[in-house]
C-alpha cells in the first residue's frame, strides 16, 4: 500500500494504484525497506483485469489482449511483460513509500524474476472466466468492420451498425484503418474499372464470374464446399504468359478488405506466400499464418505446379505449423495465382479449383499506375475508398444473392493455352492433323499410341512414353468438347490373353456433338 504521495509534480491516481497493487513490500526490524514480493494470484488477477487471457487451440494455446469490449489482438509473452514494465514507469510514482521503497524495486524484481513471472506456463491460469464467443459470419450474413463501426450484409441490403449491436468479439486485424461512409457511389470508379478490365470488356459474363468470386473470398465463413480460385494469363500464346496483368493486385483488393494492412506481416489475417519458395511438402509451409488467418495468396507459382499435394488445403483445412509451438489447424480460403495455366488432368483437380483468366489488358508496358494515373490504395483520398469499400460490399451481396455459389466464367484461351503447355511436342500435331479419328468408334490407347511413334520415328528413341502418351490423350479427351470425358472404369475392355491373365485395355469414343436446332418461335 503506498502510504505518501512523493514530491514529484506529476498527479497520480492513487485509488487506482491502490486497486491494481499486486506486490508487498518488507521491512527490516528497524523499519527500513528490504525487499519487495510478489503476490502471484494478485498479479494474475491484475493481468486479467487488463484485458489479458489464455486462448485455446487444438493442442497448444495462444495469449490474446482485449483491446476493447469487443476486440481481441493475439499477443506474445514479450507483450505482457512490456506492458507490466510500463504500467510500473507509467502508473506508479518514482517513490512508493517514506521507508525508501522505490518504484525501481519493484521493476528490478521482475527483471530479475523474468523467467519465474513470465513463464508460459504460469500464465495459463489467465483462463477465460467465460467463454470467447466471436462474431462469425453465416451462410446468409457477412461482416465488415470500420473504426466506426460494421457492415452487416444479407441478400437484400447493405446496412451499418454501431458496435454496440454487435453480438460477439473480433479479432483486431479484421478492424479496417479507415471509417466507412453509407451511401457512397461504387459504380465507375477505379476498382469496378479494373475488374472489367482484367475480365475482358468484350465478355461481360466473366465480370459477373470475378465479382461473385471476390464475394466468395470476401465472405469469411466456410462451412459449405470449398474451391480455390486459380488465377492464369489469358494470352493466346503460351510463351506471352510473362505475368504483369494484375493478379497479385486483384488479390489485394481482397485483402484490403479482410485485413487493416496487407503489407503488415503482424496481422495474420491476410497472408501472401511467395509461389517459387512454396514446397506443398514442407510441413512449415503455413508458418507465415496465424489463428484468424482468412485468406492465403500462393502467388506465381511454379510452372509445373501440381494441385494434388495441397487437395486438403484446400477443402478442408491447412495446418500450421510454427517453429516451438504446436501444430494447430485453420480453415483458410485460398487464392494460386500463376502465369501459365494448371494441369487439371483429373476430375479431382477440376473438382477443387475455379481457374479465370485475367486479360491482357494490362502488361509490363502497360500498367494500372499509367492507366489510372496514381497507385492503388496509398494515392486513394476518402472518397475513393469510400467507392472501393461500396464496391466490394456490393460484391459480397451478389455472392449472397448467388445462393453462395460460384460461376464457371467462360474462357478467353483456357484450353489452347493447356493444350500447348501440358502435352508433349507432337502430340496435338498428330491428334489434329494427322489421326483424325472418326465419331462412335473405340479406339485402344496402344494402338493410338503405335500410330504416333510410326508418324514420329524419333520419339521411339524415348521422348515419348506410352505413360506421357497416355495422359496427354486424357488430356486432350477432358478438355476437347466433342470427346466423352476419359472414364477409367466404364472405358476399359478386358479379356483374356493365352495365359489366361487379364489385361486392361483403355479405350476412347469420341461423341458427336448433336446440333441444335433454332426454334423459329422462341419468344426474346
Amino acid at each position: 500500500m503506498i502510504q505518501t504521495k512523493n514530491f514529484e509534480e506529476r498527479e497520480y491516481d492513487y485509488e487506482y494504484i491502490s486497486q491494481n497493487e499486486f506486490w508487498i513490500p518488507k521491512y527490516t526490524k528497524n523499519g527500513n525497506f528490504d525487499k519487495v514480493e510478489i503476490d502471484v494470484v494478485k498479479f494474475s488477477n491484475f493481468l486479467y483485469r487488463h484485458g489479458f487471457r489464455r486462448y485455446d487451440l487444438q493442442d497448444d494455446s495462444i495469449f490474446i489482449q482485449i483491446v476493447n469490449d469487443r476486440i481481441f489482438k493475439p499477443i506474445q509473452l514479450k507483450h505482457i511483460q512490456d506492458f507490466v514494465f510500463n504500467w510500473i514507469e507509467e502508473k506508479l510514482p518514482k517513490v512508493l513509500d517514506d521507508k525508501n521503497f522505490f518504484r525501481d524495486h519493484l521493476t528490478g524484481k521482475f527483471i530479475s524474476g523474468i523467467q519465474y513471472y513470465f513463464n508460459k506456463q504460469r500464465l495459463y491460469f489467465l483462463q477465460p472466466r467465460e467463454p470467447i464467443v466471436f462474431n462469425k459470419c453465416t451462410r446468409s450474413k457477412q461482416y465488415f468492420y470500420y473504426l466506426n463501426g460494421f457492415v452487416e450484409i444479407t441478400r437484400e441490403a447493405v446496412k451499418f451498425k454501431k458496435y454496440d449491436q454487435l453480438g460477439g468479439y473480433i479479432w483486431q486485424s479484421e478492424v479496417l484503418d479507415r471509417n466507412f461512409l453509407p451511401g457512397a457511389v461504387h459504380k465507375d470508379n477505379t476498382v469496378s474499372r479494373f475488374i472489367k478490365y482484367v475480365s475482358d470488356e468484350t465478355k461481360p459474363s466473366r465480370e459477373r464470374a470475378l465479382r461473385i468470386a471476390i464475394g466468395y473470398y470476401l465472405h469469411q465463413y466456410t462451412e459449405y464446399k470449398l474451391k480455390a480460385l486459380v488465377l492464369t494469363d489469358g494470352s493466346s500464346e503460351a510463351d506471352e504468359a510473362n505475368g504483369r496483368t494484375g493478379k497479385t493486385l486483384f488479390c489485394r483488393l481482397i485483402g484490403h478488405m479482410i485485413s487493416a494492412n496487407p503489407f503488415d506481416p503482424s496481422i495474420k489475417s491476410y497472408v501472401e506466400i511467395n509461389g517459387k519458395d512454396f514446397d506443398p511438402r514442407d510441413k512449415h509451409k503455413y508458418s507465415k499464418a496465424g489463428p484468424d488467418t482468412k485468406l492465403i495468396i500462393l502467388n506465381d507459382l511454379k510452372p509445373y505446379f501440381k494441385l494434388d499435394p495441397i487437395y486438403n488445403d484446400i477443402t478442408d483445412f491447412q495446418t500450421i505449423d510454427k517453429k516451438n509451438m504446436q501444430p494447430f489447424n485453420i480453415r483458410a480460403k485460398l487464392i494460386l495465382t500463376k502465369n501459365k495455366s494448371i494441369d487439371t488432368s483429373g476430375a479431382s483437380d477440376r473438382d477443387r479449383i475455379l481457374e479465370f483468366e485475367f486479360s491482357n489488358f494490362f502488361n509490363e508496358d502497360k500498367t494500372p499506375e499509367s492507366v489510372f494515373n496514381h497507385w492503388f490504395f496509398t494515392d486513394w483520398n476518402v472518397e475513393q475508398w469510400a467507392a472501393y469499400d461500396s464496391y466490394m460490399c456490393q460484391c459480397s451481396r451478389m455472392f449472397l444473392e448467388n445462393n453462395c455459389k460460384l460461376e464457371q466464367p467462360e474462357q478467353i484461351n483456357l484450353t489452347a493455352r493447356k493444350l500447348k503447355e501440358h502435352t508433349p511436342e507432337g502430340f496435338l500435331d498428330f491428334v489434329n492433323e494427322v489421326w483424325r479419328p472418326r465419331f462412335n468408334y473405340p479406339y485402344e490407347c496402344k494402338e493410338i499410341y503405335q500410330e504416333f511413334l510410326n508418324e514420329y520415328p524419333d520419339h521411339q528413341r524415348g521422348k515419348m512414353t506410352h505413360a506421357k502418351f497416355t495422359k496427354a490423350l486424357k488430356m486432350w479427351c477432358n478438355l476437347t468438347e466433342n470427346v466423352k470425358r476419359w472414364d477409367k472404369d466404364k472405358n476399359i475392355v478386358r479379356q483374356k490373353s493365352i495365359n489366361t491373365d487379364k489385361q486392361e485395355r483403355h479405350y476412347i469414343i469420341l461423341k458427336e456433338e448433336p446440333k441444335i436446332q433454332e426454334n423459329e418461335n422462341e419468344q426474346f
